[in-house]
């Protein structure tokens, strides 16, 4: 937040969008950590977050695709939030129901996957109702039927209020307002592992 980028190791306040949105995350306390492969949640304060009145994330209908490099440091326990839209709709991508499970929440849960934990993983959500999909790693996407909520907000790492927090290292973060081509979703799994 004020004077330039924290050296690794530091506090982190903020990250920037690399698309010309300028929809960049923030934090207000010192629980975020820059480190020299992406930044490091608490598991139990606030991680990043935008939405209305803390920035400019628009509301994205669905469909929406997220894709999210990250490294689980942790089990905070079932439902802590990896990455939530907030504060107004219910739409999460959550710890699961054991030790380095992931699942999506759009009014109802989702298909778990494994990253396991302290493993970089690229974790791919398409969401459109009953046509929404997750994919771990390029491999193939197990379907499951949302509810189609929108993409109104970001946090990385907890929700809002900083509740439900997970202790998370992040990498990289898209959010678009439509379905990836498959050469793009090739193309963005492996700048993101890169």
């Amino acid at each position: 937040g004020s004077g330039g980028t924290p050296a690794v190791g530091n506090a982190c306040r903020s990250v920037l969008d690399k698309s010309p949105n300028a929809n960049r995350l923030r934090n207000t306390v010192t629980s975020v950590t820059r480190r020299a492969t992406g930044i490091e949640t608490s598991g139990t304060n606030y991680g990043l977050f935008n939405f209305a009145g803390y920035g400019d994330w628009p509301s994205i209908a669905q469909p929406f695709e997220v894709v999210v490099c990250l490294e689980q440091l942790a089990f905070g326990g079932t439902d802590k939030r990896i990455l939530a839209a907030g504060p107004n709709t219910p739409w999460y991508l959550l710890q699961g129901t054991s030790s380095g499970k992931v699942r999506p929440f759009d009014g109802q849960y989702g298909t778990e996957i494994d990253p396991g934990l302290n493993a970089e993983s690229v974790i791919d959500s398409f969401d459109y109702g009953s046509l929404s999909s997750i994919s771990l790693n390029g491999g193939a996407a197990q379907t499951w039927a949302g509810v189609g909520q929108p993409l109104d907000g970001i946090f990385l790492g907890s929700d809002s209020g900083g509740n439900n927090a997970s202790q998370i290292r992040f990498k990289h973060l898209l959010a678009i307002g439509r379905a990836l081509t498959t050469s793009e979703r090739s193309g963005v799994a492996q700048w993101m592992s890169a």
